[in-house]
């Protein structure tokens, strides 16, 4: 074998080779595509029409032979046109941006062009406005209130007697010595069992407002609430019981797609088991909330 030979054969094995490289890429691609269209298939997901697979197999099959191959012509059969319909025209009204609610708090900001700013108001004349309101939202934050009670005592008292010294009572808390006020708690309140918040994210919720509060904390603080929360709930069930039937569930965070009915009259036993706030959940229970 000359070396003349021996070089042509080798030109073409790596011919061979960078085609059969390029071969596998293109088989990669469709197995991947493949693959989506398979799961996308499971999940019902059929997508846009012209996503579906054609509904003759064997245009399938040639035009994934001819992506294999590199996209050669092949000679394929034309698909048959759909048939068409007419959709009488119709009129539909415009959208319009609704407006933001006057009760909102409104901030000015006024932004003067550059001239105006570098040679001052007094080298120009005003001749229009044009205002544009956009939505913004505040941070939330907590707040600590420090309350002061002061002690006096009088002036004209008498040296060398009893001093009364005077002190305005203590504020009336819900927790009697505790660290939340009104607001927090009931912000706590609404997040937990109306917004159906459990511990754990309000823990987290609290903690990006610069707030380390853990959920034990939480838990305690709605468990000492149960008893103040009693009469509101007492009635709120009075209220309830006068309908003919109650739709009710075991869990706030449980799935509503069946919601059971129960007369007024039947007892439930069902305890309120709940992996967000086991604890809270015995304690209102118990208390009738």
């Amino acid at each position: 074998m000359t070396e003349a030979t021996f070089e042509e054969r080798l030109e073409a094995f790596e011919a061979r080779l960078i085609k059969t490289e390029r071969e596998r890429d293109e088989y990669k691609k469709l197995a991947l595509l493949l693959q989506e269209q398979v799961e996308r298939l499971k999940v019902g997901l059929l997508g846009q029409k012209a996503e579906r697979l054609p509904k003759n197999d064997a245009q399938l099959s040639l035009a994934i032979l001819n992506l294999a191959l590199g996209n050669e012509a092949l000679t394929t059969t034309p698909a048959e046109p759909e048939p068409e319909q007419t959709v009488p025209a119709h009129t539909r009204r415009k959208a319009v941006r609704k407006p933001l609610p006057d009760t909102l708090p409104r901030v000015a900001i006024e932004i003067l062009p550059p001239e105006v700013q570098v040679e001052g108001l007094d080298a120009f004349e005003l001749v229009g406005a044009d205002t544009r309101e956009v939505l913004e939202r505040r941070p939330a934050s907590c707040v600590v209130v420090a309350i002061t009670y002061k002690k006096f005592v009088r002036k004209d008292r008498e040296r060398g007697t009893a001093t009364e010294v005077l002190c305005a009572p203590a504020a009336e808390l819900p927790i009697e010595r505790g660290l939340a006020g009104p607001s927090m708690l009931a912000d706590s309140i609404v997040r937990r069992w109306q917004d159906n918040q459990p511990l754990t994210r309000l823990e987290d919720i609290y903690r990006r407002e610069q707030l380390d509060l853990a959920k034990s904390t939480l838990c305690t603080w709605h468990e000492q609430l149960a008893d103040l929360a009693r009469p509101l709930v007492e009635a709120m069930f009075e209220d309830a019981y006068r309908e003919p039937y109650l739709c009710v569930t075991h869990c706030p965070c449980a799935s509503r797609a069946v919601t059971p009915r129960v007369q007024p009259s039947t007892i439930l036993s069902t305890p309120l088991a709940c992996s967000c706030s086991r604890k809270t959940n015995a304690a209102m229970a118990t208390s009738g909330c």
